[in-house]
């Protein structure tokens, strides 16, 4: 059997500082779940989840289930439904532009 390594042999091998690997072990699982999925950029530094998953999770939905009935969907739209959806789920949210745009990416 070989040697175990310590963190710090760890991080230096990878060139990262010790805090850093420690942070990336604590989120193991959440980073895993991340990056089995096609919604996160794996080029960006930072993971940024949105502060309202459950909308955009339930608009995900909808926006699959209308499209596959061929139900036009526009900006307007999207906006509307993610609004409905917050104040369903008692959720304080007021869709903007910028939202809708990190929703598309």
């Amino acid at each position: 059997m070989g040697k175990t390594q310590t963190k710090k042999e760890i991080a230096d091998k990878y060139g990262i500082p010790a805090n850093t690997l420690s942070t990336i072990l604590k989120n193991r699982e959440k980073l895993e779940k991340m990056a089995s999925t096609s919604s996160v950029n794996m080029g960006k530094k930072r993971m940024r989840l949105s502060k309202v998953e459950d909308i955009d999770e339930g608009l995900l939905t909808w926006f699959k289930q209308s499209r596959s009935l061929g139900a036009p969907i526009n900006r307007p739209i999207l906006m509307e439904k993610a609004g409905e959806l917050a104040k369903e789920l008692g959720i304080s949210f007021v869709p903007c532009s910028g939202w809708l745009g990190r929703f598309k990416r």
